[in-house]
């Protein structure tokens, strides 16, 4: 058995342009129909990530656009359409305790823009590993579920 995977667009932008990018996703979300999920601000580089979910394949070639005009602008430096599935965790102590969590290569950790005690996991399968998982499991006071 196959299980449905999703679309994810991450955009990565110039720190400069944050705010202006953000509105931008935000706003086209609201139209398109589909989710701003988070960010994650990486100061070192001066980017910020932002994590869209598309609720409809057909809505790629309209993001597209808009997505290439805001890389011709400059306001974006770059965007990556992505396949596979998300989850949310969340938990009171979710940020003492992610960094030990095992990301295998392709997984995205994005911080929820909506709830600062959580945070969306994107992988590029459609489902966790075994090692994933297992540490998950012994996370007592998580709470976790697949959404897309």
């Amino acid at each position: 058995m196959r299980l449905p995977q999703s679309i994810q667009i991450e955009v990565k932008a110039s720190l400069v342009h944050f705010s202006t990018v953000e509105t931008l996703l935000k706003q086209y979300c609201d139209e398109s129909g589909d989710r701003l999920l988070g960010r994650k601000v990486f100061q070192e580089e001066e980017q910020v990530l932002f994590f869209v979910h598309l609720f409809d394949s057909s809505h790629i070639d309209k993001h597209m656009q808009v997505l290439q005009d805001s890389r011709n602008r400059q306001f974006i430096t770059s965007f990556q359409i992505t396949q596979g599935s998300v989850l949310r965790i969340s938990s009171i102590t979710l940020f003492e305790q992610i960094h030990d969590f095992p990301l295998c290569a392709g997984d995205v950790c994005i911080p929820s823009i909506e709830d600062a005690q959580s945070i969306f996991l994107s992988i590029q399968r459609p489902l966790l590993s075994a090692q994933q998982s297992a540490w998950l499991l012994l996370q007592q006071d998580f709470v976790w579920e697949y959404l897309f």
